[in-house]
């Protein structure tokens, strides 16, 4: 259109000089024709102006990471940038970290069980109130015994009183082992000779009882506990200390049990 504006007023000046009157009129159209092919070439500039700056932030686009098109929005990303990343580290280090539930971490019960206690008083010189005594220190197997010093033993007979200081623990440790190592005895049947089967009846004490005519259990059942507390008594200081209220009721609690 302005192109041919811009013809038209120059037809028009052409013809002026032959068309009276005409002169005026092509002054008027070739300046308005010039004036919109400038105005045209203004805009054209502008307008390519602008496809430049458009192509080249296009390619730095291309060239960046890829963003928001607002400034603002894309530097809050930016500064919250690090608090993911932190974020997403503490996450992940705590899903690799084992929990305080986790099994892994969880103890595994103990299956021991507590040893069986052996019977103390199998040890010569060992009768019940010394194996219960023995029993109350935590001394409750051969084992135990087998490691336990002479002096600890010697100590808690001194602190139990007169009745016990007497008594000499020095074979109870060998003893001990002796029966740890030993297999399980085997049952044997009723021997009624054996006083020493009785608890408080060692092989000395057993000994005295015979050189006063008590050689067999049926004959313990039989005797009066004031008898053999005078046996014992008679026998000197390391005897008279022995209790034999239980011998009578234990000897005939054998001979029960043989006749069953």
């Amino acid at each position: 259109m302005e192109a041919l504006a811009a013809l038209v007023g120059i037809g028009v000046a052409a013809a002026a000089p032959f068309v009276p009157g005409l002169r005026p009129v092509a002054k008027a159209v070739v300046k308005s024709g010039l004036a919109v092919a400038g105005a045209t070439m203004t805009v054209a500039t502008v307008i390519a102006e602008e496809v430049s700056d458009l192509a080249a932030h296009l390619r730095s686009d291309q060239d960046a990471p890829a963003g928001t098109d607002d400034p603002e929005a894309d530097e809050m990303a930016q500064a919250a940038a690090p608090e993911a990343t932190a974020s997403d580290g503490a996450a992940e280090a705590a899903a690799a970290a084992p929990t305080a539930a986790s099994p892994v971490d969880a103890p595994a019960p103990s299956l021991d069980a507590a040893p069986a206690p052996d019977d103390l008083t199998r040890v010569a010189g060992v009768g019940p109130k010394i194996a219960a005594m023995l029993q109350e220190a935590g001394i409750t197997t051969f084992a135990q015994l087998a490691v336990t010093p002479v002096e600890t033993l010697q100590a808690m007979l001194d602190q139990s009183g007169p009745r016990f200081r007497i008594i000499d623990p020095s074979a109870w440790p060998a003893q001990a082992q002796a029966l740890r190592d030993a297999p399980p005895p085997a049952p044997k049947p009723f021997d009624n000779t054996d006083l020493v089967q009785i608890d408080g009846i060692g092989p000395k004490i057993a000994q005295v009882l015979k050189d006063h005519g008590i050689a067999a259990v049926d004959q313990l059942a039989a005797a009066s506990v004031e008898d053999l507390h005078a046996i014992l008594v008679q026998a000197g200081p390391r005897f008279r200390i022995a209790d034999p209220s239980a011998w009578p009721g234990q000897a005939q609690a054998l001979l029960a049990a043989a006749r069953s």
